[in-house]
């Protein structure tokens, strides 16, 4: 049995497989690079294989040392060939352990992996888990009804199951009442250089919406938001931060609500910006725990969100924000109102939110209770770890002057 982290010849043999659709910019491949870069922090070389594009974050993992295998199918690839690209890719490899970050082919990487002799675990990233029947028809064509047979083989096989959330769990054995093979990991985010200022900015509070611009988010919402807020705070701001299909349409309904309202897309600096944010609104009606929140509540940002998915687990309603009913304009207004009138309010929430995430979500934390898990449902340990090393950079967070 091999070290952790062996060379073989000119190269690092990997550890484990993490196995992911794409390196776009979503929320399951962010968790995918952060956890990857987490493992190699601590002398553990993960390999990370993505079906296709987009890849747009296979230079920063490259950058880290970490190896990229992209097989290069569709959702349309047929079982065998998808099954022969994988099973060359972990072969090839040499790794211990396979960490599965799909739904759809969940099935089809079990049996690859365990054709291989290798065990396999599976981070359950959504939630909600009634039944929709839009989910079931027209995935793939050569496989009618594909996400059901991939559910049902999912629970025929028993694959251990990693939920970011305690809600996501509940709801998993809502359906498998007795599914046992599982565990809560929250996602973690790397502890936020800056805090924010909690005294309102002389040129008005800011109040920063960031996600994806499709229909779950709901950034119209956030607009009828703002909307109301502006009745009885004229001099506030919004920054709504992504990009999306809804980009556009929202850009021409921002410029007719108010010029005080910037949509400048996908930005490098988020992280600044939520710092000289005052508070951060989500408004999705669909969601697992968003990093854009994580990040936020990290950076000291009071919160006011709907309560989708597992949102009320890293916002506590009246110590770090304010939940409120999805798709509830005027309560996420009243929120913002009650935060923008009260400074020591701001100040209080901010401070119980770093606590919080710090306790709870951090970085660290997520990747140590990852390694428990593969320990606990693989029979695999890792042997000559170190501790993580500083992802942040030195020092402990400042406050922005």
């Amino acid at each position: 049995m091999r070290m952790t982290g062996e060379r073989n010849a000119d190269r690092i043999l990997p550890d484990l497989a993490l196995v992911v659709t794409s390196l776009g910019p979503g929320g399951t491949e962010r968790y995918v690079e952060d956890l990857a870069i987490g493992l190699k922090a601590r002398g553990i070389t993960p390999l990370v294989i993505a079906d296709g594009e987009p890849t747009v974050r296979r230079r920063a993992l490259e950058n880290c040392g970490i190896p990229v295998t992209v097989l290069g199918v569709g959702f349309q690839c047929r079982k065998q060939t998808y099954s022969g690209l994988l099973a060359a890719a972990l072969s090839d490899s040499g790794v211990r352990l396979v960490h599965a970050n799909v739904w759809l082919r969940l099935a089809d990487i079990t049996d690859t992996a365990r054709g291989l002799g290798l065990p396999i675990i599976c981070t359950r990233h959504c939630t909600d888990a009634r039944p929709r029947w839009r989910d079931y028809l027209g995935l793939n064509p050569h496989r009618p009804f594909n996400l059901w047979r991939e559910r049902s083989r999912a629970n025929r096989d028993r694959v251990p199951m990693i939920c970011i959330s305690e809600t996501g769990l509940q709801r998993l054995r809502v359906r498998w009442p007795h599914y046992a093979l599982a565990t809560v990991v929250h996602n973690g985010v790397r502890a936020a250089a800056f805090q924010c200022e909690y005294a309102e900015p002389p040129e008005g509070p800011v109040i920063v919406w960031a996600g994806s611009f499709i229909p779950r988010k709901r950034p119209f919402l956030a607009l009828d938001t703002f909307t109301r807020v502006l009745q009885t705070h004229p001099r506030a701001r919004m920054a709504m931060l992504g990009d999306g299909p809804l980009r556009p349409a929202v850009l021409v309904a921002a410029a007719r609500v108010s010029n005080r309202i910037e949509v400048p897309g996908n930005v490098s600096d988020v992280m600044d910006r939520l710092s000289r944010g005052t508070i951060f609104l989500q408004t999705a009606a669909n969601e697992g725990i968003a990093y854009a929140l994580l990040e936020a509540l990290s950076a000291g940002l009071p919160a006011v969100a709907t309560a989708a998915g597992a949102t009320c687990e890293a916002v506590l309603d009246g110590t770090n924000g304010f939940v409120v009913p999805v798709d509830q304009a005027g309560a996420l207004a009243a929120g913002c109102r009650r935060l923008l009138i009260d400074e020591r309010l701001r100040r209080s929430f901010g401070e119980n939110a770093v606590l919080h995430i710090s306790n709870h979500f951090s970085l660290d934390r997520m990747v140590a209770e990852t390694l428990k898990a593969y320990e606990r449902f693989g029979g695999v340990r890792f042997g000559c770890v170190q501790e993580m090393a500083d992802v942040t950079g030195p020092g402990a967070p400042e406050r922005r002057r």
